[in-house]
């Protein structure tokens, strides 16, 4: 069932209570916060909510300052309530909030991961010298190696910097890049929301995921994705 929410300080402003008359003839429930619960628009309502707050804060104890604060959390907590009631949920949130800081955190991972040709991806027989190409190619500063879709493991430019360090005067570029990878790398579900991405990385300290659905390899989501779509 419709009601109407309907907001007066004094209760009795005239632009409030001319929309009394039409709402009561279409059969709209009248909720009002006021400070004036014995007010005209209270005495019109079918629930009042009393805010009754003393407005003595200001010089002249009539401009709404401590009411208005008062107004906005009674506001709130309505919200939250019926959010609660409803089951309102971080889904429902992403889809009638796309924009801003918080729309941008609840979008899937799907929808900012790297895909296709886009994905710097070698085999298990692949080369150092292959894995480099690959990552250098890609621009994400790490390479997958995958056999089939299936993830094998995962490079990074800093394993490189660290495998050179550990080998300055070997010949290693042709070497099995898989033998230095970390093979057992963390992951994200493509249906997880771009938030979970960002903790994760956090937490771990890692600038990359790959992107698994039902233990195949569909992707991988950069911390530049994440800047990009304003996560971060």
């Amino acid at each position: 069932h419709d009601c109407a929410l309907m907001i007066s300080k004094s209760g009795n402003t005239p632009e409030v209570l001319g929309l009394v008359p039409p709402l009561k003839r279409l059969g709209i429930k009248i909720v009002s916060i006021t400070n004036n619960q014995h007010s005209e628009l209270g005495a019109e309502s079918d629930v009042v909510l009393a805010t009754e707050v003393d407005e003595s804060r200001e010089p002249f104890g009539m401009v709404p300052t401590t009411s208005a604060v008062a107004t906005l959390a009674v506001g709130d907590a309505l919200a939250v309530a019926l959010m609660m009631k409803r089951g309102f949920t971080r889904d429902d949130f992403a889809v009638f909030h796309p924009g801003g800081n918080i729309g941008h955190q609840l979008r899937r991972v799907s929808e900012v991961m790297h895909t296709g040709k886009a994905l710097p991806v070698v085999g298990s027989n692949a080369s150092i010298l292959d894995g480099i190409v690959a990552m250098s190619t890609g621009r994400l500063g790490h390479v997958i190696i995958a056999e089939k879709d299936e993830l094998r493991g995962i490079f990074s430019d800093g394993d490189l910097r660290r495998l050179l360090q550990a080998h300055p005067h070997e010949d290693i570029v042709n070497l099995k890049l898989v033998e230095f990878a970390t093979t057992t790398p963390l992951t994200i579900g493509q249906k997880a929301i771009v938030e979970e991405a960002v903790r994760l990385m956090e937490e771990k300290k890692i600038t990359a995921l790959p992107v698994i659905d039902d233990g195949i390899l569909v992707g991988m989501i950069h911390l530049h994705d994440l800047l990009a779509s304003k996560a971060v």
